[in-house]
């Protein structure tokens, strides 16, 4: 506050605020705080993306996706090349149950930022959803380079072997599930799983 005092266009003041308010959950004195950031500095860009879309999240969280989808194609407006506004507005999308818009925005991301892990994964996941395990695989290999270690993914891609016929790499993934994961919760049932492939590679 004593440098908004000093200096009451120090949008980077006004976003730290926001931050604070935003983490015990004081959402509407946040974005008062993150439109104030926005509106005090038009020449500070960083600031003000950063601002956008932070108002974007927060609008998530609170789940007024209305208002976030609008908060997302503003910064998408602003900063064309902002591979989270992208990702972002997809995932308002993906709630609000608009397949195709989803895939069009994560495939935005990825064009922007080739490595966008959750992009990535996310586009595997809805071609995995529509019963194309092969596009699903080509994505799941890409996001397993990046985050070789994401239990969750080895499981599923595992699956979309197994419902392409290449039951070699099923065990390979499934095995490695059971290496990585520290719970018991579905072990028994992979250990099966992974017999059972076995049994058939045998016969």
């Amino acid at each position: 506050r004593k440098a908004i005092e000093f200096k009451p266009t120090f949008s980077e003041a006004y976003y730290t605020i926001a931050i604070i308010l935003s983490n015990a959950e004081e959402y509407d004195e946040a974005i008062k705080e993150l439109n104030k950031a926005i509106e005090c500095d038009p020449y500070n860009f960083e600031a003000i993306r950063d601002s956008m879309y932070q108002l974007g999240i927060i609008y998530t969280e609170l789940r007024k996706l209305d208002d976030a989808e609008i908060q997302f194609k503003k910064l998408i407006d602003f900063d064309s090349k902002y591979a989270e506004a992208h990702y972002n507005l997809g995932f308002i999308y993906s709630l609000k149950g608009k397949l195709m818009l989803t895939l069009q925005k994560y495939k935005d991301t990825i064009a922007i930022d080739p490595n966008h892990y959750h992009a990535i994964l996310g586009l595997g996941n809805i071609y995995y959803a529509q019963g194309k395990a092969q596009e699903a695989i080509d994505e799941y290999q890409k996001a397993i380079k990046i985050n070789p270690d994401d239990i969750n993914l080895l499981k599923t891609i595992g699956s979309a072997y197994q419902q392409v016929g290449r039951i070699s790499d099923a065990i390979a993934s499934y095995s490695s599930y059971l290496i990585l994961s520290s719970s018991n919760f579905e072990r028994d049932e992979i250990m099966d799983l992974i017999e059972e492939l076995k049994a058939k590679i045998a016969n």
